[in-house]
Protein backbone atom coordinates (compact mmCIF):
# COMPACT_ATOMS: atom_id res chain seq x y z
CA UNK A 1 0.00 0.00 0.00
CA UNK A 2 1.07 3.13 -1.05
CA UNK A 3 1.20 6.70 0.88
CA UNK A 4 1.36 10.03 -0.84
CA UNK A 5 4.01 11.99 1.11
CA UNK A 6 3.39 15.67 -0.50
CA UNK A 7 0.94 16.70 -3.03
CA UNK A 8 2.08 15.76 -6.75
CA UNK A 9 3.78 19.23 -7.28
CA UNK A 10 6.05 19.00 -4.48
CA UNK A 11 3.90 20.80 -2.30
CA UNK A 12 3.68 19.55 1.53
CA UNK A 13 0.43 18.93 2.95
CA UNK A 14 -0.79 20.95 5.87
CA UNK A 15 -0.08 20.12 9.69
CA UNK A 16 -3.01 18.60 10.32
CA UNK A 17 -3.36 16.54 7.07
CA UNK A 18 -0.23 15.08 7.58
CA UNK A 19 -1.67 14.22 11.11
CA UNK A 20 -4.50 12.12 9.73
CA UNK A 21 -2.51 10.83 6.84
CA UNK A 22 -0.11 9.03 9.51
CA UNK A 23 -2.93 8.16 11.90
CA UNK A 24 -4.19 5.87 8.75
CA UNK A 25 -1.47 4.22 7.66
CA UNK A 26 -0.64 3.53 11.60
CA UNK A 27 -4.29 1.72 11.53
CA UNK A 28 -3.70 0.32 8.32
CA UNK A 29 -0.63 -1.04 9.61
CA UNK A 30 -2.22 -2.59 12.47
CA UNK A 31 -4.44 -4.43 10.20
CA UNK A 32 -1.54 -6.06 8.81
CA UNK A 33 -0.67 -3.90 5.47
CA UNK A 34 2.37 -3.13 4.22
CA UNK A 35 2.44 0.12 4.24
CA UNK A 36 5.40 2.37 1.36
CA UNK A 37 5.90 6.29 1.51
CA UNK A 38 5.45 6.98 -1.93
CA UNK A 39 6.78 10.68 -3.47
CA UNK A 40 4.18 10.81 -6.02
CA UNK A 41 5.01 13.38 -8.87
CA UNK A 42 2.93 14.30 -11.89
CA UNK A 43 2.67 17.44 -13.55
CA UNK A 44 -0.80 18.06 -13.74
CA UNK A 45 -0.95 22.05 -14.37
CA UNK A 46 -2.04 21.17 -18.20
CA UNK A 47 -4.31 18.32 -17.14
CA UNK A 48 -6.09 20.09 -14.60
CA UNK A 49 -6.88 23.40 -16.77
CA UNK A 50 -8.38 21.25 -19.41
CA UNK A 51 -10.38 19.24 -16.87
CA UNK A 52 -11.85 22.78 -15.51
CA UNK A 53 -12.53 23.83 -19.20
CA UNK A 54 -14.48 20.08 -19.90
CA UNK A 55 -16.73 20.66 -16.46
CA UNK A 56 -17.53 23.91 -17.52
CA UNK A 57 -18.80 22.34 -20.81
CA UNK A 58 -20.68 20.17 -19.29
CA UNK A 59 -22.12 22.55 -16.49
CA UNK A 60 -23.20 24.64 -19.38
CA UNK A 61 -25.01 21.61 -21.48
CA UNK A 62 -26.72 20.12 -17.74
CA UNK A 63 -28.43 23.84 -17.31
CA UNK A 64 -29.55 24.24 -21.23
CA UNK A 65 -30.38 21.15 -20.88
CA UNK A 66 -32.78 21.83 -17.79
CA UNK A 67 -33.94 25.28 -19.25
CA UNK A 68 -35.29 23.31 -21.79
CA UNK A 69 -37.28 20.82 -19.90
CA UNK A 70 -38.48 23.13 -17.55
CA UNK A 71 -39.01 26.07 -19.90
CA UNK A 72 -37.72 27.79 -17.23
CA UNK A 73 -34.64 30.27 -17.18
CA UNK A 74 -32.10 30.02 -15.00
CA UNK A 75 -32.11 32.63 -12.68
CA UNK A 76 -28.72 34.42 -11.01
CA UNK A 77 -29.20 33.67 -7.80
CA UNK A 78 -30.86 29.54 -8.62
CA UNK A 79 -26.77 28.51 -8.22
CA UNK A 80 -23.86 29.43 -6.63
CA UNK A 81 -21.39 32.23 -7.89
CA UNK A 82 -18.87 29.33 -9.25
CA UNK A 83 -21.56 27.31 -11.02
CA UNK A 84 -22.29 30.22 -12.59
CA UNK A 85 -18.91 30.86 -14.18
CA UNK A 86 -18.60 27.45 -15.35
CA UNK A 87 -22.14 27.42 -17.05
CA UNK A 88 -20.71 31.53 -18.76
CA UNK A 89 -17.14 29.98 -19.56
CA UNK A 90 -18.63 26.93 -21.05
CA UNK A 91 -20.21 28.22 -23.62
CA UNK A 92 -17.58 29.84 -25.32
CA UNK A 93 -15.58 26.87 -25.25
CA UNK A 94 -14.81 25.66 -28.93
CA UNK A 95 -15.24 22.44 -30.04
CA UNK A 96 -11.60 21.78 -31.19
CA UNK A 97 -10.39 23.04 -27.64
CA UNK A 98 -13.22 20.48 -26.26
CA UNK A 99 -11.94 17.50 -28.35
CA UNK A 100 -8.24 18.68 -27.20
CA UNK A 101 -8.85 18.38 -23.65
CA UNK A 102 -10.75 15.17 -23.89
CA UNK A 103 -7.51 14.08 -25.54
CA UNK A 104 -5.24 15.38 -23.26
CA UNK A 105 -7.44 14.31 -19.66
CA UNK A 106 -7.24 10.71 -21.43
CA UNK A 107 -3.49 10.57 -21.77
CA UNK A 108 -2.78 11.71 -18.32
CA UNK A 109 -5.47 9.28 -16.49
CA UNK A 110 -3.45 6.60 -18.24
CA UNK A 111 -0.34 8.11 -16.88
CA UNK A 112 -1.79 8.05 -13.03
CA UNK A 113 -3.34 4.50 -13.55
CA UNK A 114 0.38 3.45 -14.66
CA UNK A 115 2.27 4.90 -11.90
CA UNK A 116 -0.05 4.03 -9.05
CA UNK A 117 -0.29 0.43 -10.49
CA UNK A 118 2.30 -0.91 -8.31
CA UNK A 119 -0.05 -0.76 -5.12
CA UNK A 120 -2.79 -2.47 -4.42
CA UNK A 121 -4.48 0.70 -2.95
CA UNK A 122 -2.92 4.43 -2.79
CA UNK A 123 -3.38 6.37 0.58
CA UNK A 124 -3.56 10.18 0.17
CA UNK A 125 -5.86 13.48 1.79
CA UNK A 126 -9.09 14.34 -0.07
CA UNK A 127 -7.93 17.90 0.70
CA UNK A 128 -4.29 19.24 0.91
CA UNK A 129 -5.80 21.44 3.61
CA UNK A 130 -8.18 21.61 6.20
CA UNK A 131 -11.76 21.03 5.25
CA UNK A 132 -13.23 24.24 3.71
CA UNK A 133 -16.02 26.44 4.98
CA UNK A 134 -19.67 26.88 3.22
CA UNK A 135 -18.79 29.81 0.82
CA UNK A 136 -14.77 29.18 1.22
CA UNK A 137 -14.40 27.35 -2.07
CA UNK A 138 -12.09 29.72 -4.26
CA UNK A 139 -14.00 30.77 -7.26
CA UNK A 140 -11.04 31.01 -9.78
CA UNK A 141 -11.24 27.14 -11.31
CA UNK A 142 -10.63 28.11 -14.75
CA UNK A 143 -8.66 31.97 -14.22
CA UNK A 144 -6.51 30.31 -11.33
CA UNK A 145 -6.14 26.61 -11.62
CA UNK A 146 -3.44 26.73 -8.98
CA UNK A 147 -5.67 27.36 -5.89
CA UNK A 148 -7.70 24.53 -6.71
CA UNK A 149 -5.00 22.21 -7.29
CA UNK A 150 -3.30 22.83 -4.56
CA UNK A 151 -6.05 22.43 -2.33
CA UNK A 152 -7.97 18.83 -4.07
CA UNK A 153 -5.28 17.40 -6.47
CA UNK A 154 -5.42 13.76 -5.00
CA UNK A 155 -9.00 13.84 -5.62
CA UNK A 156 -8.73 15.38 -9.51
CA UNK A 157 -6.33 12.71 -9.95
CA UNK A 158 -8.42 9.91 -9.35
CA UNK A 159 -11.72 11.49 -11.52
CA UNK A 160 -8.83 12.23 -14.10
CA UNK A 161 -7.84 8.51 -14.36
CA UNK A 162 -10.97 6.44 -13.58
CA UNK A 163 -9.72 4.44 -11.00
CA UNK A 164 -12.06 3.65 -8.02
CA UNK A 165 -11.53 5.61 -4.64
CA UNK A 166 -13.35 6.22 -1.82
CA UNK A 167 -13.00 8.77 0.94
CA UNK A 168 -13.31 8.31 4.41
CA UNK A 169 -13.85 10.79 7.55
CA UNK A 170 -10.45 10.10 9.83
CA UNK A 171 -10.12 12.67 12.53
CA UNK A 172 -11.36 15.84 13.42
CA UNK A 173 -9.31 19.56 12.61
CA UNK A 174 -9.18 22.33 15.62
CA UNK A 175 -12.24 23.64 14.39
CA UNK A 176 -14.41 20.39 14.70
CA UNK A 177 -14.59 20.31 10.96
CA UNK A 178 -13.97 16.25 8.97
CA UNK A 179 -10.54 15.50 8.20
CA UNK A 180 -10.40 13.00 4.73
CA UNK A 181 -8.45 10.46 3.62
CA UNK A 182 -8.73 9.31 -0.17
CA UNK A 183 -7.89 5.42 -1.00
CA UNK A 184 -7.68 4.79 -4.59
CA UNK A 185 -7.30 1.45 -5.57
CA UNK A 186 -6.57 -0.10 -9.29
CA UNK A 187 -9.11 -0.43 -12.48
CA UNK A 188 -12.11 -2.99 -11.69
CA UNK A 189 -11.11 -3.79 -8.08
CA UNK A 190 -13.44 -1.99 -6.15
CA UNK A 191 -13.75 -4.87 -3.84
CA UNK A 192 -10.27 -4.57 -2.48
CA UNK A 193 -11.57 -0.85 -1.82
CA UNK A 194 -14.41 -1.05 0.04
CA UNK A 195 -13.09 -4.26 2.15
CA UNK A 196 -10.21 -1.89 3.22
CA UNK A 197 -12.43 1.02 3.67
CA UNK A 198 -14.45 -1.31 6.09
CA UNK A 199 -11.98 -2.59 8.10
CA UNK A 200 -10.78 0.93 8.68
CA UNK A 201 -14.00 2.48 9.27
CA UNK A 202 -14.39 -0.09 12.25
CA UNK A 203 -11.50 0.83 13.60
CA UNK A 204 -11.67 4.28 13.50
CA UNK A 205 -15.31 4.72 14.81
CA UNK A 206 -16.33 7.53 13.35
CA UNK A 207 -20.16 6.61 13.68
CA UNK A 208 -19.49 7.12 17.69
CA UNK A 209 -19.06 10.52 17.53
CA UNK A 210 -20.98 13.07 18.32
CA UNK A 211 -21.34 16.93 18.33
CA UNK A 212 -19.60 18.14 21.72
CA UNK A 213 -23.00 20.71 22.28
CA UNK A 214 -24.73 16.90 23.27
CA UNK A 215 -24.46 14.96 25.88
CA UNK A 216 -25.94 11.73 26.47
CA UNK A 217 -29.22 13.00 27.75
CA UNK A 218 -29.50 15.09 25.12
CA UNK A 219 -28.64 12.62 22.47
CA UNK A 220 -31.24 9.67 23.94
CA UNK A 221 -34.22 12.93 23.72
CA UNK A 222 -33.35 13.37 20.04
CA UNK A 223 -33.25 9.74 19.32
CA UNK A 224 -36.55 9.08 20.98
Amino acid sequence: MGVATSLPCASPFHAEVTKAIAHTARLLEKLGHDVELYDFRFDYESPWRSRARISAVEAALFFQRAEERFRVSLADDDVEPQIRTLIEKGKIIDGVTHAADIDIIRRAGADVAADLDQFDVFLSPVLSQPTLRVGESPNTVLEDPSKWLATMAFMSLANMSGLPAIALPVQQSEHGLPLGIQLTARYGDETTLLQIANALEKQIGWDLRRPPILDDAELKTCLD
